[in-house]
C-alpha cells in the first residue's frame, strides 16, 4: 500500500511539473510571438479544463490590477487564436472561445482602467488593435447561429479600445497621443485592405471605427504644443492613407465613398483645430505642417485630374480650400510676430505661392466637373496673397516677436498724430502726466 502511494504521489508530481514547464514555455512563446499566440489546447477538447485551471491559478498569484490587466490581455489573445483555428475548421466550439475571449477583454478594460496604469491602458489598447482583424474574418466563417456571439465580442473590444484610451489621456497624455495615432492608423489600414478585398461594408465599418478613436484622442494635445505638432504632423499622412482607402477598389458604394470622405474631412478638422493652438507657441512649425499638408491636398488633385476623375479631382480640391482658408486664419493670428529674419505672414505667402503654381499645373488636366472647386481654390490661395497685415496696435508694436496679449491697451493721446508713425516711438515719447503740450501733440 505505502509502495502504491509513493507510485501516485511520483505521478502526481511529474504531472504537475509538466504542466507548469508548460505554462512557462507558452508564456515565453506569447512573449516572442508578434502574432496571436499558438492556440494550444481549444474548446471542444476533453483537456480544455486543465487550460482553464492552471490559468485560474495563474491569476491568484498575479498581483496587482495592472499586472492582472495584462494577463488578461494576455488570455485573450490566446482564446482568440483559439477561435480562428477552429473557425477555420468549421468547429462550432469557435463561439465558445469568441465569448471566453470577450469576457477576458472586458475584464482586461475594467481592470487597466481602476489601476490607473497607463502601461495596461495602452496594452488593451494596441492588443485590440490588431484582434478586430481577426474577428471580422471569424465573423465570416463561422455559422450564421454564431454569428451574433462574434459580433458581440467585436464591439466589446472596440468599446474597450476606446475607453482604454480615454482613461489613458488622463494619465498620460503623450502616450494617449501615441497609441491613439496607432489605432487611427490601424483602422485606415482595415478599411483600405477590407475595401481591396472585396468587403466593401467591412471597409465601411473600419471607418466607423476611425471615427470612434479619432473623437476619442483629438483632445489629448490640448495644451500641449509638442503634442500639437506631433499629432497634425501625423494626420497628413493618414488623411493620405484614408485616399489610399477610397482608392483600393474599382467599384466602391457610394455609401461606403461618403463613409471614408466624412472620416477624411473629420481627420483634417481634427488636424486644423491642432495646428490652431500649436500657432500660438510655435508659428513655425504650425506654418510647415500646414503646407505640407495643403501641398499634399494639391498632389492628390493633379493625380485624379491625371486620371480623368472628376469627382475625386472635386473632393481632393474640397479638402485643399479647407487649409487654403485656414492659412488666412494663420496670417492673422501670428500678425507681426517675426522668426528669424521674416515674419509669419511671408512664410505663409510663401507656402500659399507654391500652391499657386500646382493649380495652375492641376488647371491643364481639369475635368469640367472640377472647375467650380478650383476656381475657388485659386481664389482661396490669391487671397492670403493679397492680404495685408493690419495696422498695428499699441498691444502689438510691429517689432514685437512675440504675444503679449496682457499688455495694457494705451490709447492714443491726439487722433492728429500720422497712422505710419512707429508705435513704439509713440510709448517712448508720452509724456507724463500733467506735461502741457502743443496743438500737435508735443510736450
Amino acid at each position: 500500500m505505502s509502495k502504491l502511494l509513493k507510485i501516485s504521489n511520483r505521478v502526481n508530481r511529474i504531472v504537475i511539473s509538466v504542466l507548469v514547464w508548460s505554462m512557462l514555455f507558452s508564456g515565453v512563446a506569447m512573449a516572442q510571438t508578434a502574432d496571436l499566440p499558438s492556440p494550444g489546447i481549444t474548446p471542444g477538447s476533453p483537456f480544455f479544463f486543465l487550460d482553464r485551471f492552471f490559468e485560474g491559478l495563474g491569476g491568484i498569484f498575479t498581483f496587482g490590477q495592472a499586472a492582472k490587466a495584462r494577463r488578461a490581455v494576455a488570455i485573450a489573445e490566446e482564446r482568440l487564436s483559439e477561435a480562428r483555428t477552429l473557425a477555420a475548421r468549421d468547429d462550432e466550439n469557435a463561439q465558445r472561445a469568441v465569448e471566453l475571449y470577450e469576457e477576458k477583454v472586458v475584464e482586461a478594460t475594467e481592470r487597466a482602467q481602476n489601476a490607473q496604469n497607463a502601461d495596461a491602458l495602452v496594452r488593451v489598447t494596441e492588443a485590440t488593435s490588431k484582434h478586430f482583424a481577426v474577428l471580422e474574418d471569424v465573423i465570416a466563417r463561422v455559422p450564421e447561429q454564431a454569428k451574433a456571439s462574434v459580433q458581440r465580442a467585436l464591439e466589446s473590444s472596440k468599446q474597450g479600445q476606446v475607453s482604454a484610451l480615454q482613461a489613458l489621456k488622463g494619465e498620460d497624455p503623450s502616450r494617449a497621443v501615441d497609441a491613439g495615432l496607432a489605432a487611427i492608423k490601424a483602422h485606415a489600414e482595415r478599411a483600405k485592405v477590407n475595401a481591396g478585398r472585396g468587403r466593401p461594408e467591412d471597409a465601411q465599418i473600419a471607418a466607423n471605427d476611425f471615427q470612434r478613436v479619432l473623437a476619442a484622442v483629438s483632445d489629448a494635445p490640448r495644451g500641449n504644443a509638442v503634442l500639437a505638432a506631433k499629432f497634425s504632423e501625423e494626420l497628413t499622412g493618414v488623411v493620405g492613407g484614408l485616399d489610399e482607402a477610397k482608392d483600393a477598389a474599382l467599384n466602391i458604394p457610394a455609401p461606403v465613398k461618403e463613409k471614408i470622405n466624412q472620416v477624411k474631412g473629420l481627420a483634417i478638422d481634427a488636424q486644423l483645430a491642432s495646428l490652431r493652438e500649436l500657432v500660438i507657441e510655435d508659428p513655425t512649425k504650425a506654418v510647415e505642417i500646414f503646407a505640407n499638408a495643403a501641398e499634399g491636398r494639391l498632389n492628390a488633385a493633379r493625380q485624379d485630374a491625371e486620371r480623368r476623375n472628376g469627382s475625386a479631382t472635386e473632393e481632393s480640391l474640397e479638402d485643399y480650400n479647407k487649409y487654403a482658408e485656414f492659412g488666412s486664419q494663420i496670417s492673422s493670428m501670428a500678425e507681426g510676430i517675426r522668426t528669424g529674419e521674416t515674419t509669419v505672414e511671408d512664410l505663409v505667402k510663401r507656402a500659399t505661392s507654391h500652391h499657386i503654381q500646382v493649380l495652375e499645373d492641376v488647371r491643364q488636366k481639369l475635368s469640367p466637373q472640377a472647375k467650380q472647386e478650383f476656381q475657388r481654390a485659386l481664389d482661396n490661395s490669391r487671397r492670403v496673397q493679397d492680404q495685408r497685415p493690419a495696422i498695428p496696435t499699441p498691444t502689438r508694436p510691429a517689432t514685437q516677436q512675440q504675444r503679449q496679449p496682457t499688455q495694457p491697451v494705451v490709447p492714443q493721446q491726439q487722433p492728429s498724430i500720422p497712422q505710419t508713425q512707429p508705435e513704439v516711438e509713440r510709448e517712448e515719447d508720452d509724456p507724463p502726466a500733467g506735461t502741457p503740450q502743443t496743438p500737435g501733440g508735443r510736450p
